[in-house]
This record gives C-alpha cells, sequence and structure tokens, in this order.
C-alpha cells in the first residue's frame, strides 16, 4: 500500500551515496533528486524552519495576551467582590 516502484537508470556520476567509503550494493531504499531539484528542497527547509519559528512567536504572544486578559478578568472579579 502506498508504494510506488521505479526503476531508473542512473550514470555513476550521478550517485552521491557512500557508504564506509564504497557504493552500497543495494540503492533500492535510496531517494534520487536533480541537483536543482535538491536546492530547491534545502530552500523550502529553510523556509518552513522561518514559519515554525513565526509560528511559535504567534503561539507565545497569543498566551501572554490570555495571560493578561485572565489576570485582568480577576482583578474585575475581586474588586466587584470587595
Amino acid at each position: 500500500m502506498n508504494e510506488l516502484d521505479v526503476v531508473v537508470t542512473l550514470c555513476l556520476h550521478q550517485l552521491e551515496h557512500i557508504v564506509n567509503g564504497q557504493l552500497p550494493g543495494d540503492l533500492s531504499p535510496c531517494i534520487t533528486f536533480e541537483a536543482p531539484d535538491l536546492v530547491d528542497l534545502r530552500r523550502r527547509i529553510e523556509e518552513l524552519e522561518q514559519e515554525r519559528i513565526a509560528q511559535k512567536r504567534q503561539h507565545q504572544y497569543a498566551n501572554f495576551v490570555c495571560l493578561l486578559a485572565t489576570r485582568w478578568w480577576r482583578g474585575l472579579v475581586v474588586a466587584s467582590l470587595v
């Protein structure tokens, strides 16, 4: 299920998968990319990291605002009971 078997022909200079200084005998678990696609993938990883940082900051800000609102509301409730 969810498997995709594709056979492609690669030249030796297109491989950069070295294990213990040698090319492994079985390359079936490898994923291959063309160089421009790999550059795009690395760029996207950087973008996602920046998005994650921005989301974390937004979440921290929302928690801070909630905390302030809760403290403000409790102050109103306590003041009205006095």
